[in-house]
């Protein structure tokens, strides 16, 4: 949600800090995808590398400052998000 608000705010360059701060979140997740039920750990290993892969390209985009580029790696990153919280919802 805040690398959404800071997108359209375009405050571009303050996107890499919640971008980030989810990378950290899903590289701690990574350790607990066993303890998912087989068809969530198919959904939610892969959403994982995804959060950490378009979390690196958020920041890379947000020093270019390329809006059409941003927005692209946000659809992604947010789509990634969202499987993580599908898989990992039972959790909650």
């Amino acid at each position: 949600k805040q690398v959404g608000e800071l997108i359209a705010r375009g405050d571009f360059a303050a996107v890499w800090v919640p971008a980030f701060q989810a990378k950290d979140l899903a590289i701690a997740l990574e350790p607990h995808v066993a303890h998912l039920s087989p068809d969530k750990r198919d959904a939610g290993e892969p959403a994982l590398s995804r959060v950490v892969r378009t979390a690196w390209l958020l920041d890379a985009a947000g020093d270019v400052g390329n809006r059409a580029q941003i927005e692209s790696v946000y659809a992604a990153f947010a789509a990634a998000v969202a499987d993580v919280l599908t898989a990992f919802g039972e959790f909650r």
